[in-house]
């Protein structure tokens, strides 16, 4: 619900089609890793005047000096994860 909400918000940008934003959206947002971070992300873009936002490649982003806090909340859940997670072995020759 908060996808589309957050994409019909921003549809009068023209930054591609709805379906897509809804798409990519539920994808970024949906995915199991670092759940509430990200949830708190998207409530925070939904939360955004259309204003805050602009075409990049396509695809709405929010413009710089947004969210911000809760986007580095995100960003430090997924450096933790990538730090935790075990390194492969070079391949041998």
């Amino acid at each position: 619900m908060a996808c589309r909400t957050l994409c019909s918000k921003t549809a009068s940008l023209n930054c591609g089609d709805e379906a897509s934003c809804i798409g990519g959206c539920e994808a970024t947002f949906g995915a199991p890793v670092c759940p509430s971070p990200f949830h708190e992300v998207l409530k925070c873009l939904v939360r955004e005047p259309k204003e805050s936002f602009e075409c990049d490649s396509g695809t709405p982003t929010l413009r710089e000096g947004h969210c911000e806090a809760e986007q580095a909340a995100a960003a430090t859940c997924l450096e933790e994860i990538a730090k935790a997670a075990p390194q492969s072995a070079p391949a041998s020759p």
